[in-house]
C-alpha cells in the first residue's frame, strides 16, 4: 500500500521556505501564483534541490506550455484536468502502480 503525504502553500515564498525545511519527492505546482513567477520558482528547485516538477495551469496558451517543456518539465497539466492525467504523471514519477 502507498502513502502520499502532501504540504500545501500558500505562494512563492512559502514554497521555498517549505523546502528549505523538508525534502520533498515531488513538486506539484501552478505557472501562476500570487507573489512569483512560476518559471523562476521551477528554475529555483530544479538547481537548488533537483525534486521534479508537474507544472498545472488553465493557461492553454501554447508558447506557455513550450516554454515549460524548453524549462524540461515533463508534464504539464491544464486546468482543468483528468484525475487520469493526474494518476499518469504520479505513475511515470514514482514509476508505481497507484492501484497496489
Amino acid at each position: 500500500n502507498k502513502t502520499i503525504n502532501v504540504t500545501a502553500v500558500k505562494n512563492g515564498k512559502h514554497c521555498k521556505e517549505i523546502l528549505g525545511e523538508e525534502k520533498f519527492d515531488l513538486v506539484i505546482m501552478d505557472i501562476y501564483l500570487p507573489d512569483t513567477d512560476g518559471f523562476q520558482l521551477l528554475e529555483y528547485i530544479k538547481e537548488k534541490y533537483r525534486t521534479p516538477v508537474i507544472l498545472m495551469s488553465s493557461d492553454k496558451n501554447p508558447e506557455t506550455i513550450s516554454r515549460s517543456k524548453k524549462a524540461g518539465i515533463k508534464y504539464y497539466l491544464e486546468k482543468p484536468f483528468l484525475k487520469q492525467e493526474l494518476e499518469e504523471a504520479l505513475r511515470d514519477v514514482f514509476r508505481y502502480d497507484l492501484e497496489t
